[in-house]
């Protein structure tokens, strides 16, 4: 039968180092002090991605400051505070904007008429559309579009190196 071997003083004991190192942390927690303006503005964020992602996602239908905040869960005031304190705009600058952007990409992207993109973002009418655009961008619907089709590559068979 085989003795164990003798027990060496200066090797530490792991169990005394994990109930130390656990009073410590238990020692720092009982010192630690909740933070609830942290809490608060990270509610604050979660309220403001709340209202933009039902922006995104209803930016084709007219959209009020009840709807935005109620998809916040807040009240109207605190919708108005929460975008300009976090996004520097009002909620109804940040939809045009959003609007707007959604119908860049449109005008970029497809063929569809300028009075359908207008309905598709959500403007109440194509004249508006062209003013609130205009005012936006810097020139009107279709001269935004020329624009982009302008600057885009020509995409030929011959200049591809294909012959006909």
């Amino acid at each position: 039968m085989m003795l164990p071997a003798p027990i060496q003083r200066n090797r530490p004991n792991l169990l005394r180092l994990q109930s130390q190192a656990a009073a410590l942390c238990a020692g720092m927690g009982d010192h630690l002090v909740p933070n609830p303006a942290r809490r608060a503005e990270d509610q604050s964020w979660a309220a403001v991605w709340k209202m933009t992602g039902f922006i995104h996602r209803h930016y084709d239908r007219k959209i009020t400051l009840a709807d935005m905040a109620a998809a916040g869960a807040v009240c109207r005031s605190r919708c108005c505070t929460l975008f300009g304190r976090h996004l520097g705009q009002t909620p109804t600058k940040y939809v045009s904007r959003y609007r707007i952007q959604k119908s860049c990409e449109m005008l970029r992207e497809t063929n569809r008429s300028i009075s359908e993109i207008a309905a598709l973002c959500g403007f109440q009418s194509p004249s508006y559309f062209a003013y609130a655009f205009r005012r936006a961008m810097g020139l009107v619907p279709q001269a935004y579009r020329k624009q982009c089709q302008a600057e885009q590559p020509v995409m030929d068979s011959e200049v591809v190196g294909h012959s006909k």
